[in-house]
């Protein structure tokens, strides 16, 4: 017979850690942020080619119009992308031409913003 007080402890359990792997998923992204490059989080195709995700925004000096590097997962650089729109947090910019930009790739503000 299943003990579903044991099933609810372990599913507690799941929740409990999956919530703290998400709030350190969050720390870990609002360093790279502050550092860096950040993880493109999502990829949607629109009628002027592909919209990416990212978590830069205002804060970091993200305005629209400002063209950034994407490198890939070993560092590599492997397109540019148009900021569309930007919020304090987050911006959302359009893939510049044939590129290898796909999902974990990396956003970079450029060098001198880095800087300041």
């Amino acid at each position: 017979m299943l003990d579903r007080r044991g099933a609810g402890r372990i599913d507690a359990h799941r929740l409990l850690r999956s919530q703290r792997e998400l709030f350190l998923s969050d720390e870990a992204e609002q360093v790279m942020a502050k550092d860096g490059p950040t993880e493109i989080y999502m990829i949607k195709k629109s009628a002027d080619g592909f919209i990416v995700s990212f978590r830069l925004g205002t804060d970091q000096g993200i305005a629209p119009g400002m063209d950034l590097v994407v490198l890939n997962e070993d560092g590599f650089q492997v397109g540019h992308v148009t900021v569309l729109s930007s919020t304090e947090k987050e911006s959302e910019a359009l893939v510049a031409g044939e590129s290898g930009i796909k999902l974990g790739c990396r956003v970079s503000l450029p060098a001198a913003a880095r800087r300041a």
